[in-house]
């Protein structure tokens, strides 16, 4: 009986200490349970905040994407408008370098026609200051020899031709102030087609045929002794006068 005794209040206080136990150890599991709940709300909201910034992450990459999108065309564009500036680039090189040998040319050009209107220049002036041979008289840009003699018309046309002249053309009032003396004027070839001796025909002023018609002889002389603008006559050309020649100076 006392064995019995003292196994049931062996038994009794381990029942105790063991309840004890418990009671500690279901104690240590409420408060596990309070930190797996608060745990449990922090991961809670965690993960709400993630969703957010998960939502807010995906609006973010479809905004880089766009952006990239737009980037990358804009990246072609520029790299087309690159290329085109440089195609341009050598386009106006090209130009440049063909205006630069224009403009080298041109200024070749220049040096010549300057050279050339300074000897041109030169010329003139020499002209003009150059005086008439011996016996011929200068009349603004030309020489005149008034013959002494008396020839043919043929003879006085040979004689001004060996001196680099010719029968008088008139074409002036003041070429048409002179007495009696052949001229460069004839209508050897075809009668009544009077031309000069430069083949020119007479159809415009001065025309100065006297009254009478000029038919019936073949050479043209001057004789103001009664009108000096009309005084042309026609005449034999082996009738001998005096004549005039003229030439360029």
């Amino acid at each position: 009986m006392s064995d019995s005794y003292l196994t049931l209040t062996k038994v009794k206080n381990d029942l105790r200490k063991d309840n004890e136990l418990l009671k500690e150890h279901s104690g240590r599991l409420d408060e596990q349970n309070k930190l797996l709940n608060r745990t449990s709300a922090q991961l809670k909201s965690m993960n709400l905040a993630l969703s957010l910034e998960s939502g807010e992450l995906m609006e973010q990459i479809e905004n880089l994407t766009y952006t990239n999108t737009q980037l990358t065309q804009e990246h072609k564009q520029l790299v087309q408008y690159t290329s085109e500036q440089e195609e341009k680039k050598l386009n106006m090189s090209e130009t440049i370098k063909h205006l630069v040998s224009s403009n080298t040319q041109l200024q070749e050009e220049k040096q010549r026609l300057s050279e050339t209107n300074s000897l041109l220049r030169d010329e003139l002036l020499q002209r003009i200051c150059k005086k008439c041979p011996d016996s011929w008289r200068l009349l603004e840009t030309k020489c005149y020899y008034f013959s002494s003699r008396m020839l043919s018309w043929s003879s006085s046309r040979a004689w001004c031709r060996t001196q680099g002249g010719d029968l008088l053309i008139i074409n002036s009032e003041q070429e048409q102030s002179i007495t009696r003396l052949w001229i460069g004027l004839t209508d050897a070839e075809e009668e009544d087609d009077w031309r000069w001796v430069d083949g020119s025909k007479v159809n415009s002023d001065p025309d100065d045929w006297k009254l009478d018609d000029p038919l019936g002889e073949d050479c043209g002389h001057v004789d103001t002794s009664e009108n000096a603008l009309k005084s042309w006559m026609d005449g034999s050309c082996k009738k001998p006068y005096r004549w005039i020649c003229e030439k360029n100076i």
